[in-house]
């Protein structure tokens, strides 16, 4: 814990009204709340509303830049810290989700029919109109019988 005392204090007007943490790669909406992206994508998923004031948010909005930059220079280990903490979320999240798919597979049994899909774990998403160019080599495959829709990780080596 002595590296949490060496950590910024953050003002709360650059907290997330949603995890009530600092704001990672935050968006301001219309009525000029601002949130976490990941946060507020997450609620958009519900509602599209704002999720302080209840005001219509239209799907798309873009990072502002301005207080990124801001955050980014004022604030660097609060900020680092962070991002440390959201992929530490992550990967539990992913680690969570890897044992329930193979406590599913365990509990339905082996499949003699199976579809390989990829499990692609990335940071950074691809949007169609994008020409960024993904390592998939250290993917991990999911195999989804056609017949009982059980499935599996395999993992590759």
């Amino acid at each position: 814990m002595a590296e949490a005392a060496h950590i910024e204090e953050v003002p709360p007007h650059l907290e997330c009204a949603i995890c009530w943490k600092l704001l990672l790669e935050p968006v301001s909406v219309p009525c000029g709340h601002t949130f976490c992206q990941g946060c507020l994508a997450q609620a958009l998923g519900y509602r599209n509303v704002c999720s302080v004031c209840r005001a219509p948010v239209p799907p798309g909005q873009a990072v502002n830049v301005l207080i990124r930059s801001m955050i980014a220079e004022q604030y660097p280990r609060a900020l680092a810290h962070r991002r440390q903490e959201q992929q530490e979320e992550l990967r539990e999240a992913d680690d969570n989700a890897a044992a329930q798919r193979r406590e599913e597979v365990r509990n339905d049994g082996p499949s003699d029919e199976a579809l390989i899909l990829p499990i692609l774990r990335s940071v950074k998403f691809a949007l169609p109109h994008s020409r960024v160019e993904h390592d998939t080599s250290g993917q991990d495959e999911l195999a989804i019988s056609q017949v009982s829709g059980t499935s599996e990780v395999l993992h590759n080596q």
